[in-house]
């Protein structure tokens, strides 16, 4: 007997693409781009997703003077994760109390670390670190 999960599901294969055009038949220039856009769907080359253009942003692109995307937004978003550092998580111990933690200033980095308890004590005014104003 399956087992029933309460977690949303969502296949892209099931999207409606009908009707959307191809992204050549979005203006590149964003002045020869008018309302009509909001009305239309757009294939992505990428992920061949359907997606369309909100009002907002196309008033947001136009007082920016950018030019429209021509990606789906999931796409842009990992294009945007990919650029990000990787995390990398070292091991420390705060500079006021020597508790062990876990955080992303290497060691050989100059600043001071503090566990969240002294970190909260002294941004709350309970606790003077010397050095710290």
């Amino acid at each position: 007997m399956p087992i029933a999960i309460s977690a949303r599901w969502y296949s892209f294969e099931n999207e409606k693409t009908a009707g959307a055009l191809p992204i050549d038949q979005l203006p590149y220039l964003l002045a020869e781009t008018g309302d009509a856009v909001l009305t239309k769907r757009f294939r992505c080359p990428v992920s061949g997703r359907a997606f369309g253009f909100v009002k907002p942003e196309l008033e947001f692109h136009r007082t920016m003077g950018i030019a429209l995307p021509r990606v789906h937004p999931s796409v842009r978003h990992q294009e945007r994760s990919a650029q990000l550092l990787p995390t990398r998580l070292f091991p420390r111990v705060c500079d006021s109390c020597g508790k062990s933690l876990t955080t992303r200033i290497p060691p050989e980095h100059a600043a001071p670390v503090y566990c969240p308890e002294c970190y909260e004590a002294v941004a709350l005014g309970e606790k003077v670190i010397p050095g710290v104003h």
